[in-house]
């Protein structure tokens, strides 16, 4: 049996803060070149470092956007969670009325595993589709090769943190994988949004051609094929992900 939900949890998640985001991803970036001025052995120790860093700051940001995203849509909690109840210390109780204890919140403090098959599974059951193979057919990515990159930075991590392995990618393969980690995360929401938007809140084609516009416009994303994805893999799946 885990722990029960703590209120030192539920106050671990913040508030949905995407520049700070992008702020860290900067920072990362900014180090691959201070690493490419170092000699070989703190070259090692400082990829090490960044790729803990990294997959750190998706744990974080991923429990940040389904606490806001659950908060902003009304998510029921059995469309996320499989489990039919959650434990809690009594302090919760204090503070329960709190603005800062919202439902998303409660639910993501809950979480203690953020392995991407987790998130898949998540986003699955809030789009009720597939979402990761979603994205790979809508930027023109092979089937998994999203979700593969995560599992590849979640496996490095979990090489350096538990056996004291060494990663042995170059600053530039540590580059791409900044920039991969990036987009993904970065369109997570709004591409979650606009499924919703599309499938469940029937948005107008107005209303989801400004959405589009205004959160696509630096990604090689095509509406057409935004629309003929998400209803393909929403019939897909409907029986698997219905209400």
């Amino acid at each position: 049996m885990g722990k029960k939900l703590s209120v030192s949890r539920i106050n671990q998640i913040k508030d949905l803060d995407y520049y700070d985001f992008e702020k860290r991803i900067k920072n990362l970036n900014n180090y691959c070149d201070i690493i490419e001025e170092q000699n070989t052995q703190n070259q090692i120790l400082m990829k090490n470092q960044l790729i803990v860093t990294l997959y750190s700051t998706v744990e974080v940001k991923l429990k940040e956007f389904l606490s806001h995203l659950i908060d902003k849509w009304n998510l029921p909690a059995r469309t996320i969670f499989s489990g039919n109840s959650i434990e809690i210390e009594l302090d919760v109780l204090d503070d329960f009325k709190s603005d800062d204890f919202t439902k998303g919140k409660f639910l993501a403090a809950n979480m203690r595993d953020i392995h991407p098959a987790t998130v898949s599974l998540m986003l699955n059951r809030i789009n009720k589709l597939n979402y990761f193979k979603w994205w790979d057919n809508v930027v023109g990515e092979l089937d998994d090769s999203s979700f593969n990159n995560l599992i590849d930075l979640n496996k490095e991590r979990n090489n350096i943190v538990h056996t004291l392995g060494n990663t042995n990618k170059s600053v530039n393969a540590l580059k791409n994988i900044i920039t991969i980690t990036d987009l993904i995360y970065s369109t997570m929401l709004p591409s979650t949004e606009l499924i919703l938007g599309i499938l469940d809140n029937e948005w107008s084609n107005l209303k989801i051609s400004k959405y589009f516009d205004s959160h696509f416009a630096e990604v090689d994303m095509s509406l057409v094929k935004i629309k003929k994805a998400t209803l393909k893999l929403r019939k897909e799946n409907e029986a698997k992900y219905k209400k």
